[in-house]
């Protein structure tokens, strides 16, 4: 699995604007979701929650490009680490009920 983390709670304003953009949005995206299809791995996103109205309103134009392509986002890595247990459970369940290859 892959887990990308990305606050959106800059220390100052000049980056505002720059995450939302299609210049970085679009690239970012289609990264993230190449890693997923040539390594055939989950790919996780983790966008951290913003302190300001503004930063809301460019990390749910973020979240928008990502969930487009494909790829989960989540708003905090509590929520990335359960959902992280419960898909390891749910493959380690459907291992060991599948039945045995025969060789």
């Amino acid at each position: 699995m892959m887990l990308y983390h990305m606050g959106l709670h800059p220390v100052t304003r000049w980056g505002m604007g720059r995450f939302a953009d299609a210049s970085f949005s679009k690239p970012a995206a289609e990264a993230l979701r190449k890693a997923h299809e040539e390594t055939q791995k989950p790919v996780l996103l983790v966008l951290g929650p913003p302190s300001t109205t503004a930063g809301a309103e460019e990390m749910f134009r973020l979240q928008e490009v990502f969930v487009q392509s494909g790829l989960p986002v989540f708003h905090s890595l509590e929520k990335a680490a359960l959902a992280i247990t419960r898909l390891e459970a749910w493959h380690r369940r459907a291992k060991s009920s599948s039945p045995p290859n025969p060789a």
